[in-house]
């Protein structure tokens, strides 16, 4: 079994993201986790991005809209959050699994709220090299999006024959 995962790159990384389940879940109900406020929030990003990169397209959408800048300082503290994750080496500050990595590590970060968790486990020791140009509200992003979705909607939709006279 442990071969067949090996020989492609999906499997792989779908085994990757299922070793952090267990120290998620162990790390959620410790001290740290639901009992702290920050825990609560870095939980909750968790998840929250969890569900986004289900859906890489739009995890990117976001970053576009939000207007992402930079890049990665290798400052390890998205590897951090909540629980250190099993693959990240503190030797070299490199992931270990780093081309099979699974998408919520390769798309991190997706919103602005990604950079304050990071923000939360890295306790101000260091600045994050991702900046995000447009600082939105994730409820109003989406009522945007749903406000463009009907406006296209309306706009296919065939003139009345009064409309055409």
């Amino acid at each position: 079994m442990l071969k067949i995962i090996q020989k492609y790159r999906p499997l792989r990384r779908t085994y990757h993201l299922w070793e952090r389940v267990i120290p998620f879940t162990r790390a959620s109900f410790s001290k740290q986790g639901l009992i702290s406020k920050d825990g609560r929030q870095l939980i909750v990003g968790k998840m929250r991005r969890s569900f986004i990169s289900l859906c890489p397209p739009l995890a990117r959408t976001l970053q576009k809209h939000y207007q992402m800048e930079g890049g990665c300082t290798h400052c390890s503290s998205s590897c951090n959050l909540l629980f250190r994750c099993p693959h990240w080496d503190k030797t070299s500050s490199r992931c270990s699994v780093y081309e099979d990595r699974p998408e919520i590590c390769r798309l991190f970060p997706i919103t602005p709220r990604d950079i304050d968790d990071r923000n939360i486990a890295a306790r101000g020791r260091t600045e994050c090299g991702f900046t995000f140009q447009k600082q939105m509200t994730q409820k109003a992003f989406f009522v945007e999006l749903k406000k463009k979705a009907y406006e296209r909607k309306i706009a296919r939709q065939p003139l009345s024959k009064a409309d055409r006279e």
